[in-house]
């Protein structure tokens, strides 16, 4: 792979590989997208099932897990913002 400052240079010099860039960098905004939705529509992890002392087991929500979720997510919203930042914005 080539270093950042070669890449950067190509950038500079060459226009076709500038407009191959931009859509490498397209297509990386798309699958960002894509596992943000993913991530969001994955519920199997939400509950656990508990036992108390009763013996009795119960479902409860897994706030850990759904937390790492929502991590995953803001994460993927904030590179998406840096990599089109004219259609994405991170708040």
């Amino acid at each position: 792979m080539p270093d950042r400052a070669t890449v950067f240079r190509w950038l500079d010099r060459n226009e076709e590989f500038q407009r191959r860039y931009a859509l490498a960098r397209e297509c990386l905004a798309e699958d960002l997208m894509d596992e943000i939705l993913e991530i969001a529509d994955d519920s199997s992890g939400d509950y656990v099932e508990k036992t108390g002392v009763d013996g009795k087991v119960t479902r409860v929500v897994d706030r850990k897990h759904i937390e790492h979720r929502r991590l995953r997510i803001k994460a993927r919203k904030w590179k998406l913002a840096r990599l089109v930042p004219k259609k994405y914005r991170y708040r």
